[in-house]
């Protein structure tokens, strides 16, 4: 899975067993999966070595808990809101 949080992997994997695929299966297929927008997504790798992380979907408090949760231990910023380009 192309995506930041490790939570996104084990909702994954524990979906995919709960609707019967076998565990060889899930392994091949799980980096190939995509998060929609706005769900951990990876808005830009600065030059300090920051990965910048919008997860505006996530709409309470468990959800931006797990998404944080899920960059421990990673130099990253998370934000919460949605990001827009300003028109000039």
């Amino acid at each position: 899975m192309k995506v930041m949080g490790t939570h996104n992997y084990y909702h994954a994997a524990v979906v995919g067993l709960g609707i019967g695929v076998d565990v060889e299966a899930i392994g091949s297929t799980i980096e190939k999966l995509r998060l929609p927008l706005h769900r951990m997504q990876i808005v830009c790798n600065d030059n300090h070595g920051i990965t910048w992380v919008n997860d505006s979907k996530a709409t309470n408090f468990d959800a931006t808990y797990a998404g944080l949760m899920g960059l421990k231990g990673r130099k990253s910023c998370y934000v919460h809101c949605a990001i827009r380009q300003r028109s000039q």
